[in-house]
């Protein structure tokens, strides 16, 4: 199991996250990627092409809203609403700076929000710095694995 998942559509945002998340070959198989809602879901709940089981669940997802098939305020409800996964921090992702969005991911049970700037540099930094509070900062990891 990937220590950090990627839920993210969109290729180039996907790439950029990886990217910025990646400092070598070995960081590789700490991130999964999932490109729709529903994919992240046959993962996290072991359904569908991913009904083997998992080892350990992430230390944290990073959830795009708007996604094809489910979006992530779908994903994310049935996250906070399953026993076995509701404890994973959720870090919602998006694009548009709307406030209804971000009450909406809040009151669902994410752990915090971020848009998307548009500078790469700007982006590359507030990935890394989530990374740096989720995997070495919050002591979250250490209580649930």
């Amino acid at each position: 199991m990937a220590d950090i998942l990627l839920v993210e559509d969109e290729e180039d945002h996907a790439r950029l996250i990886l990217r910025s998340l990646s400092k070598g070959p070995e960081d590789a198989n700490r991130i999964r990627h999932l490109k729709n809602g529903r994919e992240a879901l046959d993962y996290l709940l072991e359904t569908g092409n991913f009904a083997l089981g998992l080892e350990d669940l992430p230390l944290f997802i990073l959830l795009d809203i708007n996604m094809p098939l489910v979006n992530g305020f779908e994903v994310l409800e049935t996250i906070k609403k399953n026993d076995r996964l509701k404890s994973i921090p959720v870090i919602m992702l998006t694009t548009t700076s709307r406030r209804e969005d971000a009450m909406k991911a809040l009151s669902l049970g994410a752990n915090d929000f971020m848009i998307k700037p548009v500078s790469f540099s700007d982006f590359t930094e507030k990935i890394r710095q989530l990374e740096y509070y989720w995997g070495s900062v919050s002591d979250v990891k250490e209580i649930f694995r």
